[in-house]
């Protein structure tokens, strides 16, 4: 098994890049309601606080429990 290509941020963090978060898209498009990829991006470029398109492991972990995911 590969381990994930992360790099570490503030007090070591782990931050993902959008090659691992795609993936997730992937499953989730497949629902029946889900937003469009320019949704998926703006939500993205939210967490995305430096704009270097990685965002914070913890804070999407946090969001996707909050989320029921």
């Amino acid at each position: 098994m590969k381990p994930p290509n992360y790099t570490t941020g503030y007090a070591g963090e782990k931050q993902y890049g959008f090659e691992e978060i795609l993936p997730i898209y992937k499953a989730v498009s497949s629902e029946a309601d889900t937003g469009t990829f320019a949704d998926f991006m703006e939500a993205f470029k939210t967490y995305d606080r430096e704009g270097q398109g990685f965002i914070n492991a913890a804070e999407l972990r946090h969001v996707l429990c909050s989320l029921g995911l």
